[in-house]
């Protein structure tokens, strides 16, 4: 098992490439991957990023409505639980302007999943 653990990456990075192992991945703007290699022997493994080399995962960006928090740890929490969530790439939520902007690969996650991890967590969330 690969870990990668990504911390505010963005462009090229985030496009992930290991050919010899049909591995094509979209990391997380912040967050942990895991990716399953199968069996290893001994050696190397060559990766690199997938910029330019036809690499294409949809992404899509939602913006939601988010009511009930008080505090910047509050806005943490909720990034933290949509980050943890298959095919969300980046969450963005802010107490000022009471929104959530998340990045997101729609064939592994829905906006309904979304709110339903928001409101989970104690918030009411609906799309704009």
């Amino acid at each position: 098992m690969l870990v990668v653990k990504s911390e505010n990456a963005q462009g090229c990075v985030r496009s992930f490439i290991i050919p010899d192992r049909d591995v094509e991945k979209i990391l997380p703007a912040k967050g942990e991957t895991k990716i399953d290699l199968g069996v290893l022997r001994p050696g190397r493994i060559g990766y690199s990023c997938g910029m330019g080399r036809g690499v294409h995962m949809a992404t899509t960006t939602h913006v939601f409505r988010v009511e009930g928090m008080d505090c910047g740890s509050c806005a943490l929490l909720i990034d933290d639980a949509l980050e943890d969530l298959p095919g969300v790439h980046s969450a963005q939520t802010t107490v000022k302007k009471g929104r959530s902007i998340v990045e997101l690969d729609p064939s592994q996650c829905t906006a309904d999943e979304v709110i339903g991890a928001i409101d989970e967590l104690g918030y009411r969330a609906s799309s704009l």
